[in-house]
């Protein structure tokens, strides 16, 4: 899933986590300001067989590939600077 940054990548892995439906998934937060061995985590699958889900923002659509990735859900949502004169 795309958030436009990461404050909502982080609410949205904490909202699935919760849930009892995904207790068997790994859920993973990426995003820029992460530290490289918590991005690694969330791009390299490692030996889990275990379903995936990252929650990552736009910038990781189009900058890198993650093998394995059978589905991806934009939410459409981004950033937009905007600038009031008054």
């Amino acid at each position: 899933a795309f958030l436009p940054g990461a404050k909502e990548i982080r609410r949205v892995v904490n909202e699935i986590k919760s849930r009892a439906a995904f207790r068997d998934v790994d859920v993973f937060p990426l995003f820029g300001s992460m530290p490289k061995s918590d991005q690694d985590d969330a791009i390299y699958k490692g030996d889990s067989a275990r379903r995936r889900v990252i929650v990552s923002s736009p910038i990781a659509e189009a900058s890198l590939t993650i093998d394995g990735v059978t589905c991806v859900i934009d939410s459409g949502l981004q950033r937009q600077p905007k600038y009031d004169v008054n």
